[in-house]
């Protein structure tokens, strides 16, 4: 049963859904404990994604939509005021 979910998801989809809430959260001036706890599971997820799709992550890379990687990937490495989102990334 889990394959065949497995098999149904569009992890492009999922993968994008994923970005644009983490860059929301990204965004905000200040995060509160909520945003975090996305940002933590939307990474985690996203992680997964990639780990099962390996071609999502070079699709990420070169993404002229909205998210931009190397702005997102600077604004949670460097910019994010929690300590723990940073260690996600």
């Amino acid at each position: 049963m889990g394959a065949r979910l497995l098999e149904s998801l569009d992890f492009a989809a999922l993968q994008n859904k994923c970005l644009g809430l983490i860059n929301q959260a990204l965004a905000k001036k200040a995060m509160i404990f909520e945003d975090k706890l996305i940002v933590e599971y939307a990474l985690g997820l996203w992680v997964g994604c990639i780990l099962h799709h390996q071609d999502l992550f070079e699709k990420f890379t070169h993404l002229d939509g909205e998210v931009k990687a190397d702005q997102f990937l600077l604004a949670g490495l460097l910019f994010c005021p929690h300590e723990s989102v940073r260690e996600e990334f």
